[in-house]
């Protein structure tokens, strides 16, 4: 039914060359290579083995994988026959190395592939920092505490595996934005819902064999995020300032009054800012390749006051962190500092605390600022949701801050 010889590919060459096969079938004619390689000194061309010598003692193995090699030729060649194929010379390499193809899926450097998957993902979204960035870095972290280099394999156990260790070190080891340690349910779960975008992209290219990933579920705990009121704005927009606190305090009234993103408010452009409105495309949302629809914003009185007093729109290029900590000083000197209480969860404990609200201002609270304040004087959500830009009800609803007393003051007429 067939035969198989074998010869090197360079046997002239000084150093090590591939051993190829050479498969007579069916009629057919093959050359494929064995993937195995022997320097021409060490190999019997009469024999069509390696030399079993003192000098090469590799041999023995060598000539073991050519065994297998042939029995695999002789399996494959059987199960051609029986179910009446006559095969390519590509299906006879797919048939000979599919086990191998296997393995080499699931041993895949898991690293390679996460680079891979952010390249990817680069390619049609501008923001990938979630994943480059806040997921690489924790699971580093967990790999170090792991103590074994990721595979798909660790993180498939459920007792003993890598989930466990990285929640482990994740709920009580990892460093926190307030200095301390242990991250919150929430941080976790949104990391929980990263790795699974993830290993479904491994699962959907054939890289790794897919396995439950209900070990890792997405939490999404109620979280304490403040909004201003209309006082407490005008309060800021009362302030004498000038330069980088007055371009600091303008951006983030410009960002309440329209609901934009830091990363969308701190590079406005000329071209964005028409006679009554604004317009623009979300830099996080926007995707390559596609056209990316504009969100189109009136101007309120409070933005055009803003605005009178520039030429042209003002700009931020530092960082976030230097933003947010030049901001929670202005709101100091607006005596934005009511007591706030709230409860948070950390290393599975339940926690009450207490702080000024300026303490929990950042860039990000003047978009819920905006879709909060809105809500409050009875614009529809629908509505609301065209200009913030949210897609779903379910994620526009997070960002509405209530106080009690003031939700209970605007809906009492229903009681």
């Amino acid at each position: 039914m067939g035969l198989v010889r074998y010869y090197l590919n360079n046997p002239n060459g000084k150093k090590s060359t591939i051993i190829i096969a050479t498969i007579h079938c069916f009629g057919d004619k093959h050359k494929i290579s064995t993937k195995l390689s022997v320097n021409p000194e060490f190999w019997n061309k009469n024999k069509q083995v390696a030399k079993t010598t003192i000098e090469y003692p590799q041999g023995i193995q060598l000539n073991f994988e050519l065994e297998k090699f042939s029995n695999r030729l002789n399996d494959a060649l059987k199960y051609f026959s029986e179910n009446d194929i006559h095969p390519t010379t590509h299906i006879l390499k797919e048939e000979l190395f599919k086990n191998e193809s296997k393995n080499k899926q699931t041993n895949l450097n898991f690293w390679s592939l996460f680079d891979a998957f952010v390249l990817e993902k680069s390619a049609i979204n501008v923001d990938v920092r979630n994943y480059n960035n806040s997921l690489r870095k924790q699971l580093k972290a967990g790999e170090k505490v792991y103590g074994a280099p990721l595979s798909f394999g660790a993180l498939k156990l459920r007792a003993d595996g890598f989930v466990q260790t990285w929640d482990n070190y994740l709920t009580f080891d990892a460093p926190n934005s307030d200095g301390d340690f242990g991250l919150s349910p929430n941080t976790i779960g949104k990391l929980h819902k990263d790795l699974k975008s993830f290993l479904n992209w491994c699962f959907d290219h054939g890289y790794a064999e897919r396995f439950s990933l209900k070990h890792l579920p997405t939490i999404m705990m109620d979280v304490e995020n403040v909004y201003l009121t209309e006082e407490e704005l005008d309060a800021l927009v009362e302030l004498k300032l000038n330069g980088t606190d007055k371009t600091i305090r303008d951006l983030f009234i410009i960002g309440c009054e329209t609901g934009m993103r830091f990363s969308d408010f701190t590079i406005l452009s000329d071209a964005q800012l028409l006679k009554d409105h604004i317009s623009y495309i979300p830099k996080k949302t926007s995707k390559k390749g596609v056209l990316n629809k504009a969100i189109v914003i009136p101007k309120s009185q409070r933005l055009l006051e803003v605005l009178k007093g520039y030429s042209a729109p003002p700009r931020f290029k530092d960082s976030v962190t230097v933003f947010n900590k030049t901001l929670r000083e202005l709101c100091t000197k607006a005596n934005i500092n009511k007591p706030y209480f709230y409860e948070i969860e950390r290393q599975n404990r339940r926690e009450e605390i207490s702080k000024a609200k300026y303490e929990m201002v950042t860039s990000h609270t003047a978009r819920r600022t905006f879709c909060t304040l809105k809500f409050l004087k009875g614009m529809p959500a629908q509505a609301i949701m065209k200009f913030s830009g949210h897609t779903s009800e379910r994620s526009f609803l997070k960002y509405l801050k209530l106080d009690a007393e003031l939700t209970a003051e605007k809906f009492k007429g229903y009681f």
